[in-house]
């Protein structure tokens, strides 16, 4: 029997032993682990995507000289398929016999100009909105507004 209380000893001592060993190992994995955590956050923000704020001014800028580029006859007819007298009329048609009218943020040639751009050049919503500087919801609104105008002049 003695030698039987002997081995449970000597059992207790090492189990004893390695809860503590492992309980040092737990503890240095944890704060080996909390610093790479910490180095690796460190590191990843130099070298994230920083997104620039909107600058309104800028972007009203933008839109004004993609708007007066196409005063120009020849690129009017290549981005809208008319002429810029033409452009103008239909304009002036959509005001008159449409009920188009300007918005506060969007004017008329431009909501004509997203229009026509989108069906010439079969285009989507989101690059309509990336080459007028406008969001998505804008230009589809806009769209859909200028489409019930020409809806509007066809049934007269």
């Amino acid at each position: 029997m003695s030698h039987d209380r002997q081995v449970s000893t000597i059992r207790k001592r090492t189990t004893d032993d390695n809860s503590d060993g492992t309980k040092d190992e737990i503890q240095l994995i944890a704060i080996v682990s909390g610093f790479i955590m910490v180095v690796v956050g460190a590191w990843s923000d130099r070298f994230k995507h920083k997104d620039l704020p909107w600058n309104e001014h800028e972007r009203a800028i933008k839109r004004a000289y993609w708007l007066d580029s196409h005063m120009n006859d020849r690129i009017c007819k290549q981005q809208l398929r008319m002429d810029r007298r033409c452009f103008d009329k239909l304009c002036l048609v959509l005001v008159t016999r449409g009920s188009l009218i300007t918005t506060r943020n969007v004017t008329v040639l431009e909501e004509v100009a997203f229009f026509l751009h989108t069906l010439t050049h079969d285009l989507k919503n989101r690059t309509i909105g990336a080459v007028f500087t406008r969001s998505g919801e804008t230009v589809s609104r806009q769209f859909h507004t200028v489409l019930r105008a020409v809806m509007k002049i066809g049934k007269f």
